[in-house]
């Protein structure tokens, strides 16, 4: 005896639905890409993480657009030489920005129980 077995098709939208997603998935995806890339060139004058946003947009634009893949690759390949090269530079300003950070903890420390002591011997006085 042979059972015969009623396939469920995985996906039941109509082509039409599935073609009308999948462009709008495109085309969210290129505006996003872009506001990315937009938010990144203007951090690269303005205080923030211009590089990081510029890459994100056109990793996200490399989706869809070849010459987005191109220039995120030439972007990532130059960007990674010059962290190995401030790699020891940077871990030197944050071991001195580490150890500025404890001194004043420790200062403020000591001035704050010294103010609590005094506090303490002027009212017992």
């Amino acid at each position: 005896m042979t059972e015969t077995r009623n396939e469920i098709p995985t996906d039941t939208r109509p082509a039409a639905t599935t073609q009308a997603a999948s462009r709008t998935t495109k085309i969210l995806r290129t505006l996003g890409g872009v506001a990315l890339v937009a938010l990144g060139t203007a951090l690269l004058v303005l205080p923030g993480p211009g590089v990081v946003l510029l890459l994100a947009g056109l990793g996200i634009l490399a989706n869809d657009h070849p010459r987005a893949a191109r220039l995120r690759d030439h972007l990532r390949d130059r960007t990674g030489t010059a962290g190995r090269r401030a790699a020891p530079v940077l871990r030197t300003v944050l071991a001195a920005a580490a150890a500025l950070l404890l001194a004043t903890v420790l200062l403020a420390t000591v001035l704050l129980t010294t103010a609590i002591v005094l506090a303490i011997v002027a009212l017992l006085t």
